[in-house]
């Protein structure tokens, strides 16, 4: 059981190191806006380079150019993929298809810092062409706040691949009208293949926490409705983590100080019980807090 318990700690300072990193992470929006060129192409080379700040270099071909002119068919894109600041997603492989958000400086390429690549295949490349086309289009447009909101909504409808847009929602949410926080709800309750516990184990297991944005966004307005799934998927849950965050997420919602209490406890079991009862432990401070729930609606 203490190997249990480690195991948990490590995987919560996993989870801890990836949300820092996407906690700073340049939204798609202003990844869009910011970068020089934007591209879509197979990296045919990678190689080493000493005494230089970016530590690797990429060989490009390029397929499909999205933002910006480059006249060659081929460059050779720098970018970091060793220490603490670069994030996972920076890095480059050999034949992987990735779209590019680039900077340029005396005819050097590098990467757009945190979130600069996004690898891709063939129906991934479609989705993004057209998101990262329309985003652009609304630039073109004198860029508005209710645009911008449209454009968000509809990534996050579209695609789980764009569940991350949920994050840069979250800056809107006192703006939405009743109609789209309506839509949201839909979406809410339509993303519930990631609950289960075999969707959450065989693939990304941080995408929950994408659709958990859309409870912080609506759920003051919907409090009933969304407490009542999540409250489901609390009874649902086989994994400590999720188990966590769905709790966390009914207590940002209803505010309750016992709910809190609770939650409190459920951490203090997880980290620092190195018994053989934190299971059980556990599940009684969840079958403690569900019962709670019905008291503070």
């Amino acid at each position: 059981m203490l190997k249990k318990c480690n195991e948990y700690k490590q995987f919560f300072i996993a989870c801890l190191f990836i949300l820092l990193n996407n906690a700073h992470a340049t939204p798609l929006r202003k990844l869009i806006s910011e970068s020089e060129n934007i591209i879509v192409g197979l990296v045919i080379k990678t190689e080493t380079i000493k005494g230089h700040y970016h530590n690797s270099k990429a060989t490009i071909k390029i397929d499909t150019i999205v933002k910006g002119e480059i006249k060659k068919s081929t460059i050779e894109v720098y970018f970091c993929s060793k220490g603490l600041y670069s994030p996972p997603c920076e890095y480059l492989t050999l034949s992987q298809n990735v779209l590019l958000f680039l900077n340029k400086s005396d005819s050097i390429y590098s990467l757009k810092s945190h979130f600069g690549v996004i690898s891709l295949d063939n129906k991934t490349k479609v989705l993004y062409l057209e998101q990262v086309g329309r985003y652009l289009k609304i630039e073109k447009q004198k860029k508005n706040k209710l645009q911008i909101i449209e454009w968000l909504i509809s990534g996050i409808s579209l695609s789980t691949e764009f569940s991350y847009l949920c994050n840069d929602l979250f800056e809107y949410k006192n703006d939405l009208t009743p109609e789209q926080k309506q839509v949201l709800l839909r979406i809410f309750y339509n993303s519930d293949t990631i609950f289960r516990s075999s969707f959450f184990q065989n693939n990304n297991p941080y995408l929950v926490l994408d659709y958990f944005q859309i409870a912080s966004i609506i759920g003051r307005t919907y409090s009933i409705e969304i407490t009542a799934f999540l409250l489901q998927k609390l009874n649902e849950s086989t994994s400590s983590y999720l188990t966590r965050n769905i709790m966390k997420e009914i207590y940002f919602i209803n505010k309750s100080k016992k709910l809190k209490e609770l939650l409190t406890q459920y951490d203090k079991i997880q980290f620092y019980n190195n018994s053989d009862s934190i299971e059980e432990e556990s599940k009684l401070i969840v079958k403690k807090f569900s019962s709670l729930i019905d008291n503070v609606k």
